[in-house]
């Protein structure tokens, strides 16, 4: 059994990163909330869509002030167990141990850069409305300047894990200071082969708008 192996690493880990938001973070996303609120009134004629967006502005900003909660990971000669979950390393395909992760990738711009030009041709195309085509080029210069200027506060190495046979292929995990990542990476290689992965272009664009 996998808590019954000898546990060889042993930390604490948040269950998700947390960015701090400044007040202009929270000024920006209520604008942007209330100018589709606005919108849907007005120009839309859809009240619907005026409380859809008004209360996904104000989800989102409540589980953007959310703390993680700490969840201990170990890691013995059977597989990997976080929290109350085990994942025997049959169930693992790969593993790779990012010491930038969180660093700045300038390859989120040609993806951001693709998605806004096909919004604004639907929106001027499509939907006739040049308000919104506005509001998508708007939103895609503000997504790549997010991209240009990504803070470096979380660049901190993580543990990623590679797997088919779960729902989200990739899991990453936060690596404290006080793991040795050269006996961590010689311990899994003995059970797992290295494989160079990232995190997928939506937790890249999560990151650019530090959510």
């Amino acid at each position: 059994m996998l808590h019954d192996a000898t546990t060889v690493f042993l930390w604490d880990s948040p269950e998700f990163e947390f960015r701090h938001k400044s007040s202009d973070w929270y000024w920006t996303i209520g604008l942007i909330g209330l100018l589709l609120t606005l919108l849907a009134i007005f120009s839309m004629q859809d009240f619907f869509f005026a409380g859809f967006a008004l209360l996904a502005t104000i989800l989102i900003i409540v589980l953007a002030k959310r703390r993680p909660s700490m969840m201990r990971v170990e890691l013995s000669e059977s597989g990997v167990r976080i929290a109350d979950m085990s994942i025997p390393f049959q169930k693992i395909d790969a593993f790779w141990i990012d010491t930038e992760y969180g660093k700045e990738r300038s390859d989120m711009r040609t993806p951001i850069i693709v998605i806004g030009v096909i919004a604004i041709l639907i929106a001027i195309f499509v939907m006739k409305d040049y308000f919104f085509a506005g509001f998508f080029a708007l939103s895609t210069v503000l997504l790549i300047v997010g991209v240009l200027r990504r803070p470096t506060e979380n660049i901190h190495p993580h543990l990623m894990l590679y797997s088919e046979q779960t729902t989200l292929p990739i899991s990453s995990i936060h690596l404290p200071t006080n793991v040795n990542l050269v006996d961590l990476r010689d311990f899994l290689l003995d059970y797992l082969p290295e494989l160079e992965m990232r995190e997928s272009y939506i937790k890249q664009l999560s990151d650019v708008l530090r959510f």
